[in-house]
């Protein structure tokens, strides 16, 4: 199953390294390539408020259309 953030960068034709870099440049944040990688393939699905935050600023998007529901 993909998960929000994985469909939204494939809308955008982003990579998870163009997104990594997206972010540094963006909101001076250096997330680790694992890290971003088991967001995006929902492998990790609590992580911290201010990553969720930084990914969606940089995507130009909100908080709750990256992160997946909650069961």
């Amino acid at each position: 199953m993909d998960t929000k953030l994985k469909m939204l960068l494939m809308r955008k034709g982003l990579t998870q390294m163009e997104l990594l870099e997206n972010i540094k440049k963006t909101t001076g944040v250096k997330l680790m390539p694992y890290q971003l990688s088991q967001i995006v393939t929902g492998k990790v699905k609590n992580y911290h408020t201010k990553t969720a935050s930084v990914i969606a600023k940089t995507l130009g998007v909100t908080i709750d259309e990256i992160l997946e529901e909650q069961s």
